[in-house]
This record gives C-alpha cells, sequence and structure tokens, in this order.
C-alpha cells in the first residue's frame, strides 16, 4: 500500500510546554547581603523559558579587603495553575 503525499499529515507538538514545567538549577554571583539564607525563594522574571521560583540550596558568603560578596544557588519549584 503506497501513501500520496497528500494523504499524510504531521502532527505538530511544541516542547516548551514541556520544558518549562521541569525542574532547573540556577547560580547568582551577586554583592554582598548577608540576609540571604538556605530556603529562601527568589522569582525569575522575563526569561522564558526558566521564569519562575527558585529556592536557595547552597549560600556562600566571602568577604575580603574592600569586597563583600555572596553566592548561591537554587533549584525551580514547580507550580501548577488552578
Amino acid at each position: 500500500m503506497m501513501f500520496s503525499p497528500a494523504s499524510v499529515s504531521f502532527k505538530q507538538k511544541s516542547l516548551y510546554n514541556l520544558y518549562k514545567n521541569r525542574s532547573y538549577e540556577c547560580s547568582v554571583d551577586m554583592m554582598g547581603n548577608a540576609l540571604i539564607q538556605p530556603m529562601m525563594y527568589f522569582n525569575i522574571r522575563n526569561v522564558p523559558m526558566f521564569s519562575g521560583p527558585y529556592m536557595i540550596t547552597k549560600v556562600t558568603h566571602s568577604i575580603g579587603e574592600g569586597e563583600f560578596d555572596t553566592s548561591f544557588e537554587g533549584v525551580r519549584q514547580p507550580f501548577y495553575s488552578l
């Protein structure tokens, strides 16, 4: 049995919705802030696939001569639309 090109149809599925709901890790280096602690949340906006709430899992503060830096890592938390 042969199929002609006119009888074949393709179904397109965007992977954006799949990737949008996955969990991602993010690391941030910033000017020092001693109030940043693990289990706090930060929000990424205006980055289409990676935007959303992230929970901080690791924090490192570094103090040197004339400088204070904070680095932290976070994991994206899934959220569901109601």
